[in-house]
């Protein structure tokens, strides 16, 4: 089943093929549906919506059963729409296998399992490859404004998430900053948020290539996949010539995507050593890739006109164009309810968000990380 193949909804959330849920990183970004839709986890169904109403009109159609997208949430216990927090994505993150692995870490939590996704149109934008192959072996989306994709119009995902499901999907992307943006849904604008930060993209012909999974209209961008992509990058002498010198035991290996990727996985980290090997094989890709004028380096951030990253009280939610929250980052006990976290696998993954935000935060704004006391139980 290719990744571009038609997903008929409602359908099981681990049917779409995942990059992350299946342990293939040559299937990046993943299945997704054709249509917006909402995920509990477990399955995916379709949602509807008036082009000229937006968000407000959103309906879940199973089969035939109309709800209402506050109903279904309500149903599965789940916040509203109002509240929620509209975030981008145009890579894996609106793939449902994907969002089983970023926002499945409470078993004790089914609610922050449920996504709604509403895709919108972004204008003068596309979605292409980074510059080079990752950790895992794949390339990776980036969102991209040059002059090569004026007049494009990108298909994007809308991730509806509640300021808890903010946090999860921040301590994932801890590379970027949120930056605001407008978007059309249907024919209405809504005021986004998307991961912006300094990217690589790579250039073919000295122009940057489309993730060929990712609609477009007018795209004026060659197109290919990830495997397209790195069997490009292998069958350049160049790069055979570095990895068989920096790698001896390639010599005489014909690499391929999967005997690359498979090599990846080799490298293991010597238990108590601060090698990376993993990260060592990308650098010298990106490396090759940069001396060959393959890479161009962009700022995704548009001028940095950014948001707090850290703080989900500070970002514009759906129903409430005023919001209140400091400046100042805090993590209240409301975003990541202890209580709510119970077990000890659960509580561990919590202290990772924690621990993810604040570093970012810190690393990013310079501001001092001030995060709740907690004095009922262990942040």
């Amino acid at each position: 089943m290719s990744t571009s193949e038609v997903q008929e909804l409602p359908r099981r959330s681990d049917s779409f093929l995942s990059a992350s849920l299946h342990n293939n990183p040559l299937l990046y970004p993943g299945q997704t549906p054709e249509v917006s839709f909402v995920t509990n986890g477990e399955m995916v169904e379709a949602l509807r919506f008036d082009p000229t109403e937006g968000l407000s009109s959103l309906v879940v159609s199973n089969g035939g059963a109309d709800e209402s997208l506050d109903e279904y949430l309500a149903r599965h216990n789940a916040s509203p729409l109002q509240g929620r927090i509209p975030i981008i994505g145009y890579g894996a993150n609106i793939n449902p296998g994907s969002l089983i692995k970023k926002f499945g870490k409470n078993e004790n939590r089914p609610d922050l399992m449920v996504v709604p996704t509403v895709y919108a149109s972004l204008p003068d934008h596309d979605v292409v490859w980074s510059g080079g192959p990752g950790i895992n072996g794949n390339f990776i989306a980036n969102l991209y404004a040059g002059e090569e994709v004026e007049g494009t119009d990108v298909r994007v995902g809308l991730n509806l998430v509640t300021p808890e499901q903010a946090l999860m999907l921040h301590a994932t992307e801890l590379s970027y900053q949120l930056s605001p943006v407008e978007v059309k849904i249907g024919s209405v604008g809504l005021k986004a948020y998307f991961y912006a930060g300094q990217d690589s993209v790579h250039l073919r012909y000295g122009r940057p290539v489309a993730v060929r999974e990712v609609p477009a209209t007018d795209r004026r961008l060659d197109e290919a996949t990830t495997r397209e992509m790195l069997h490009g990058t292998l069958a350049m002498s160049e790069v055979q010539t570095m990895l068989h010198e920096a790698y001896p035991q390639l010599d005489g290996t014909e690499l391929d995507a999967d005997r690359y990727v498979a090599f990846i996985r080799s490298l293991k980290k010597p238990k108590g050593s601060q090698e990376t090997p993993r990260g060592d094989l990308k650098a010298r890709m990106a490396a090759s890739l940069r001396d060959l004028g393959l890479v161009r380096v962009v700022d995704s951030s548009q001028g940095g006109n950014f948001a707090n990253w850290a703080n989900p009280a500070t970002l514009d939610m759906i129903g409430n164009e005023s919001p209140t929250g400091s400046m100042v980052y805090r993590v209240p006990e409301m975003e990541l309810p202890f209580g709510e976290w119970q077990g000890e696998a659960v509580q561990a993954e919590r202290r990772k968000i924690l621990k993810a935000v604040g570093t970012h935060h810190q690393r990013m704004s310079g501001l001092e990380q001030v995060i709740a006391d907690e004095s009922r139980g262990q942040a």
